[in-house]
């Protein structure tokens, strides 16, 4: 197994910019940037942190948070596009939710039960093409 992702939240960066291929939420709990979050809708929709180790829900990201927020703060996500992380990613490796709330893994971390959401492919060592695909399939 690889590491999960160790990414610096004050370098994460939509390289498109702010506002292209966003969305914006409130969070359910402390977000740092960098990180997948989805929509909890047992909670009125709040941003909350994905994990592959829980259900298929909470492993559907709906995006990357860009920017940091306490609870019932504002959060903006990336949902599509190219995303400075400032972490050595390992270039052409597909990365998905981490079974760890809030991290992102690479796909051969996933283990047994594990729910699959593929957030991107690494386009170079500090820089993830988000491109998310939620299946609902468990390894």
């Amino acid at each position: 197994r690889m590491a999960d992702l160790s990414i610096t939240a004050a370098n994460v960066l939509p390289v498109d910019g702010v506002g292209k291929n966003t969305a914006t939420g409130t969070s359910a709990g402390i977000i740092t940037a960098g990180e997948p979050i989805y929509l909890a809708s047992a909670n009125s929709n709040k941003v909350t942190k994905c994990e592959a180790d829980d259900t298929a829900a909470a492993a559907a990201c709906v995006g990357i948070a860009i920017n940091d927020a306490a609870a019932s703060q504002s959060v903006t996500y990336l949902k599509s596009g190219n995303l400075d992380i400032n972490a050595v990613a390992t270039k052409g490796a597909v990365y998905v939710v981490s079974a760890a709330a809030g991290k992102i893994a690479p796909v051969a971390d996933l283990v047994s039960t594990n729910f699959v959401t593929i957030l991107g492919v690494a386009s170079s060592t500090t820089r993830i093409n988000i491109k998310l695909n939620a299946t609902g399939v468990a390894v």
